[in-house]
């Protein structure tokens, strides 16, 4: 029936699980990562909070906040790689093997540049070994 959700106990579970588990494929301990900031988010609705959202509203929200923090600007950059080694001759060739992988990154000498200018850091950080 299209309210049967079995094993899971609704849909709202089965798309959690499907995305966590199949599409993300997340470890456990982002999975359980996630599930607390959840269960935060719905104590505090129960608190009164009736206008709780949750705490993006896209990705495009998340990105946009995480791009105003104010201390330094590293951008993003990425490129894209795929495994060039040997593959199994025999049996199925894991997907991994064939797929194109996006690969992002932040220029480490501008985050260095970024937290030795980071006035919270001054007199705080030991340069020397």
């Amino acid at each position: 029936s299209p309210s049967d959700w079995s094993p899971f106990s609704d849909r709202i579970e089965f798309e959690t699980a499907d995305i966590f588990y199949r599409q993300a494929q997340l470890s456990r301990g982002k999975i359980d990562h996630i599930l607390t900031v959840w269960a935060a988010s719905l104590l505090k609705a129960t608190k009164g909070d009736f206008d709780a959202a949750p705490p993006f509203a896209n990705h495009v929200d998340m990105h946009n906040i995480i791009d105003s923090i104010p201390l330094g600007d590293a951008p993003w950059h990425s490129f894209t790689a795929s495994y060039t080694g040997p593959r199994p001759t025999e049996g199925d060739v894991p997907s991994w093997m064939t797929a194109e992988h996006e690969i992002w990154y932040c220029d480490p000498q501008t985050i260095i540049r970024n937290m030795l200018a980071n006035p919270d850091f001054e007199n705080e950080f030991d340069t020397a070994p």
